[in-house]
């Protein structure tokens, strides 16, 4: 089995820097929901994984103060979890089987953990870029929830600036 092409492999790393911006416009968001709880004396104990951090902003989202902001972030954080399946399938997968005799660039990954095939068996160049386009589209979703979240935590502190310096998870 030769290498995947150059096209392949920087479609890849596309998908991988796609995705760090998106984890951490979600991180960030969960920084400020973790300074809202500390002024509130509501300690919760601060999400290190993906799925954590899901599911910590679904809770916490379910105070009344998020009432008007909840269905755009939950709608946002369910289609970040089917991207986050098909991120997961090429991150954490294994090359198996190299289709470059066929005239395209492409792929079938197994999940080296589970033996998952990828829905999408056959991933090419142009279907890794879309998917990192849907990832960065998303991100935009994401930063603008975070800014109305913002807002309404600095209207119900009395503007205070909470989350100027947040930290998450020990890092600044």
């Amino acid at each position: 089995m030769s290498d995947p092409p150059p096209k392949l492999l920087e479609a890849i790393g596309l998908v991988a820097v796609r995705w760090a911006g998106l984890e951490t416009i979600i991180e960030i968001s969960c920084a400020y929901l973790l300074k809202y709880q500390a002024s509130q004396s509501a300690a919760h104990p601060t999400p290190t994984a993906f799925s954590q951090r899901v599911k910590f902003l679904r809770r916490s989202l379910g105070e009344p103060l998020f009432v008007h902001l909840r269905p755009e972030f939950y709608a946002a954080l369910d289609e970040t979890l089917a991207l986050s399946r098909k991120r997961n399938d090429i991150m954490h997968g294994a090359f198996i089987k190299w289709h470059g005799e066929t005239g395209g660039d492409q792929i079938i990954i197994r999940a080296a953990s589970t033996g998952h095939i990828a829905d999408a068996n056959n991933l090419s160049v142009e279907t890794l870029q879309n998917l990192a386009l849907e990832m960065q589209s998303m991100f935009g979703k994401h930063f603008n929830l975070q800014d109305r979240l913002k807002a309404l935590i600095r209207g119900f502190e009395g503007g205070a600036d909470i989350g100027r310096r947040a930290s998450f998870g020990g890092r600044q």
